[in-house]
């Protein structure tokens, strides 16, 4: 028997409460079982209890053994002095004799630790899978919602910290965000690296040629070092060289990557589209954050890369022709993983809720998303309906499922839930 199960079985009241009597022999019930003390001190507070005729309200301690009260050091502890009762899984070992002592072993459902125990010992990265599909098919909306909230609002601090240190400039903070969604999962910190050292001030002075722009991007990204004959990257290499020095710039470090990548995604492709978008956009931050449908902020991103893309994934090799167009799903992925992020931040600066409402209805207005975590849900029988589901998701299996915390979890609680007899 582990400690927190223990605490859970108690705050649920998930043992047989008939006929219950303290270790002295004493008639016990249970009115209230208190509420879970996160701090220091007793397990529970403000527990009710009756002992014979007498009421009692006070704190309650919980251990696997009774004599874990000596182990943990609450001998002369002043915080557990006034306890009303001490619930242990087995009494064994020696406690204090003036306080209460309610054994639970042999009161709880063999097949709810059953269950549990099987979740603690799953090699499977969602403990629940094996049970699942018997119980949950959907994520509740609550439960959703509260998942989406821990997921933003961690976020939002990080993203705030680094909005102090803009200035408060929200449209220099959402070019860094949007500029590393363009790297994809693969060349995302090197994107990242590529906006922090293209300053918005540098950029608003070239953006209105698609070529000084595509000079300072793919120069910042070192990847103007060629020796072409092709005349369009000569033509940048000129251009970079000049603006390197104008503005006194430092190309990134890191090195972008195009291994094992569709060519859709290749970094050049993505950087020739990221200079059409800041090319074409005016406060993009602030349109995206007017914009109130997923098809107003598709219009918004939708963009294709110049000319020369057509015929191109590198400099200097031409391929068939194909319209660099960016694609749905990397729109989608745009909004879901950057501009709802930022909606949702920007309403926690304003303090106004109505961002988080509309970032949560953005989410329910986009389809699932497909990826390996997804399908191991889906798997094992949860159905996601929209982006909000699979977002979600994303937050449960790694806060929840990977650190094994089924009993903060809504789908843990609901399957132990029909555990219990």
């Amino acid at each position: 028997m582990q400690e927190n199960l223990l605490q859970f079985i108690w705050e649920k009241c998930y043992f047989n409460t008939h006929g219950l009597t303290t270790h002295q022999g004493e008639p016990l019930e249970i009115l209230s079982p208190g509420i879970r003390n996160k701090h220091q001190g007793p397990d529970f507070m403000q527990a009710r209890i009756r002992i014979g005729s007498t009421e009692w309200v006070g704190n309650v301690e919980l251990h696997t053994h009774t004599g874990d009260w000596h182990r943990h050091g609450h001998d002369g502890d002043p915080r557990y002095q006034n306890l009303i009762l001490h619930v242990v899984w087995r009494h064994q070992g020696h406690a204090p004799g003036q306080i209460p002592i309610l054994e639970l072993e042999g009161r709880v459902a063999a097949s709810l630790l059953k269950t549990y125990s099987s979740w603690m010992n799953q090699p499977s990265s969602i403990p629940c899978a094996g049970t699942l599909r018997k119980s949950v098919s959907t994520l509740s909306p609550a439960w959703r919602n509260e998942l989406l909230r821990q997921r933003f609002s961690l976020r939002a601090t990080e993203w705030l910290d680094e909005l102090t240190r803009l200035s408060g400039h929200w449209e220099a903070l959402a070019w860094r965000k949007i500029a590393r969604n363009f790297g994809y999962r693969v060349n995302a910190d090197v994107f990242d690296e590529l906006a922090r050292s293209l300053p918005l001030t540098v950029l608003a002075k070239h953006k209105t040629q698609i070529h000084q722009v595509e000079a300072l991007l793919f120069g910042q990204a070192g990847l103007l070092c060629g020796n072409w004959e092709d005349p369009y990257p000569r033509m940048l290499q000129k251009e970079y060289a000049y603006l390197k020095k104008l503005h006194r710039l430092n190309p990134v470090r890191g090195r972008m990557q195009f291994l094992r990548m569709r060519p859709g995604n290749f970094p050049s492709v993505r950087l020739a589209q990221l200079a059409i978008l800041v090319h074409q956009a005016q406060h993009l931050f602030t349109s995206l954050m007017q914009a109130d449908s997923i098809q107003e902020m598709t219009n918004l991103l939708e963009v294709t890369a110049n000319d020369y893309w057509h015929y191109h994934y590198h400099f200097g090799k031409t391929s068939t022709y194909l319209p660099k167009t960016l694609g749905t799903r990397m729109i989608h992925n745009i909004i879901m993983n950057t501009v709802v992020p930022l909606l949702y931040a920007y309403g926690q600066w304003k303090g106004d809720a109505s961002f988080e409402e509309k970032a949560f209805r953005l989410l329910c207005d986009m389809p699932p998303e497909r990826d390996a975590s997804i399908h191991t849900f889906m798997q094992a029988g949860l159905k996601p309906v929209h982006a909000a589901d699979t977002q979600a998701l994303h937050f449960l299996y790694r806060a929840y499922c990977d650190s094994r915390r089924c009993l903060e979890c809504s789908i843990g609680v609901k399957i132990l839930n029909g555990q219990e007899d």
